[in-house]
């Protein structure tokens, strides 16, 4: 987030890892960060990257993106489609899943006008923690000049949800568990509820065992509300090589399905257009807009959505106007976009 906030701002910026998610800790995410940010260089034109280990801190000054390269640039903004192969952990507790980026984020996107045509996200294999394995493809095509600001303030109510399933490595009837224990909530509240199941074997299913689940409510106004978590083997030696004290330590995965059914009800119960997870992603773009007004409804500002917003005022200059809503218990927010335009052009 802080590297694509500025991409389109300007001058440099320095990220210390102890404060994006747990830094360089025993996750490993510190070196995903750099990864991440070296791809952003790539893509940009004369950009540096410079890294300081003594303090974890990790600086970054940023030009323009012009390269070109399939399977590389992460931009939306540029001449080409990109197609990006991306490898490792599809499903976890901590971040949103594969499944949530295909059925709530994507979207969102559309929303700000970004193309329906040639934005998917292809599912080739799962990946549960610890090791990974799995693979997406993620296509993302062309916004022309530049995105659209949006009146988004009505949730609506809920008409129908969906959800996907996914087990590796382990016996598929956890799936059908963890789906009669979420329908038996939701069938008492709405008869529109499917859940399809996705078990993976051999070399789709990844290099760990793990079984979760992904739930998505989707409104009569368009809104995605969506949860997911997934059940895995926290930690191991080897490749394959599980402890015996940590099998016993999985949540059974009727248990899953009711937490699952009960967090999305939680997560309607707030209300807003969006879940708390993507609250982030919502204030980005509506900062990225052309200088008109957007007006969106969110539900408790989560902590990433705080932070989130502290960042776009700082690298963007973009603020937003609160108007709390004391009788549902949300907040209007409304912002001026700071004008990004796709300003890549064809050279001859």
């Amino acid at each position: 987030m802080l590297a694509k906030c500025r991409e389109v701002g300007c001058g440099p910026v320095a990220m210390w890892g102890g404060e994006e998610r747990g830094g360089s800790g025993r996750d490993g995410r510190g070196g995903i960060c750099c990864r991440i940010i070296e791809v952003v260089v790539f893509a940009d034109n004369g950009g540096e990257l410079g890294v300081e280990k003594m303090f974890g801190v990790l600086k970054f000054r940023a030009l323009c993106l012009q390269r070109t390269v399939v399977g590389r640039d992460l931009s939306m903004s540029n001449r080409y489609r990109y197609s990006l192969l991306l490898s490792g952990i599809t499903n976890d507790s901590r971040d949103p899943s594969v499944d949530t980026f295909r059925s709530a984020t994507l979207p969102i996107l559309k929303r700000f006008g970004v193309p329906s045509e040639g934005l998917e996200l292809k599912i080739e294999s799962r990946g549960a923690p610890p090791h990974g394995g799995g693979e997406v493809l993620l296509s993302v095509p062309i916004v022309k000049n530049s995105l659209s600001a949006v009146n988004w303030t009505d949730e609506g109510m809920v008409k129908r949800i969906r959800g996907f399933t996914f087990s590796t490595r382990v016996s598929s009837q956890f799936e059908n568990t963890m789906i009669h224990a979420a329908r038996g909530i939701f069938n008492r509240l709405l008869p529109d509820v499917h859940i399809f199941t996705d078990h993976k074997a051999g070399l789709q299913a990844g290099k760990s065992p793990g079984y979760g689940i992904s739930l998505v409510a989707e409104t009569t106004t368009g809104c995605f509300i969506s949860v997911n978590t997934a059940v895995s083997y926290a930690q191991g030696g080897e490749e394959g090589a599980i402890e015996e004290t940590d099998k016993k330590e999985l949540m059974p995965p009727e248990e899953v399905g009711e937490q699952i059914a009960s967090g999305l009800l939680g997560e309607i119960e707030q209300g807003g257009v969006v879940d708390s997870t993507h609250q982030g992603l919502l204030f980005l773009l509506c900062a990225l807009c052309p200088p008109d007004v957007s007006s969106i409804r969110v539900g408790k500002l989560s902590p990433y959505g705080i932070e989130t917003l502290k960042n776009i005022i700082d690298f963007l200059g973009v603020k937003f106007v609160f108007e709390p809503d004391q009788s549902t218990g949300t907040v209007k927010l409304t912002s001026q976009g700071c004008g990004l335009q796709n300003f890549s052009r064809k050279f001859s």
